[in-house]
């Protein structure tokens, strides 16, 4: 007495475990975008809005000198504010570019002088022809208080180890030329 053919058996458990891996797939996804009330929040406030930001100037694989003008668009709401961050190949932080900040008018902003590389002679030399990330993000009250932190660190103040909480960012990598 047979229960059922070993094709049908194999093939049941196959969708079986095929639907078990999208259930966790879409759990994972959950939990990620809405891992705190703050995130789904403004995850919410992104979607529905049209809140988000984005880079004009330079383009994506862009090579620049060391000072540059970055520009770009942007969508917020006024509890949230930009900031542009630029992380060196050399180290693994964060760097604000300008005062922190960003003003948007009309929808778009821009920060003139963003220097690329170091201000040592040497160490600049190092550098050139590396990729530089660019981060343009949307911050809430919680990365403004990252940002603020960072500027008014007494020691080696103006640097982050990690992106500070934020709600929609954008990126460009571009190459340091001179």
């Amino acid at each position: 007495m047979s229960l059922a053919q070993p094709g049908k058996v194999q093939g049941a458990l196959q969708i079986l475990g095929a639907i078990s891996a999208i259930l966790v797939a879409i759990l994972a996804l959950f939990a990620y975008v809405w891992s705190t009330p703050v995130d789904m929040h403004n995850w919410t406030r992104t979607l529905f809005n049209g809140y988000g930001v984005e880079f004009d100037s330079p383009t994506d694989g862009a090579v620049v000198n060391s000072a540059l003008t970055v520009s770009g668009t942007a969508t917020l709401p006024s509890d949230w504010v930009l900031v542009l961050l630029v992380q060196s190949p050399s180290e693994l932080r964060y760097y604000v570019a300008g005062d922190g900040a960003i003003k948007v008018v009309d929808g778009h902003w821009q920060v003139d002088e963003v220097i690329l590389g170091s201000s040592d002679p040497k160490q600049h030399q190092a550098d050139l022809q590396h990729v530089f990330k660019m981060v343009a993000v949307l911050l809430d009250e919680q990365g403004q208080r990252q940002v603020e932190d960072a500027l008014t660190r007494e020691n080696d103040p103006g640097w982050l180890e990690t992106l500070p909480h934020s709600a929609a960012k954008d990126i460009r990598a571009v190459t340091l030329s001179s």
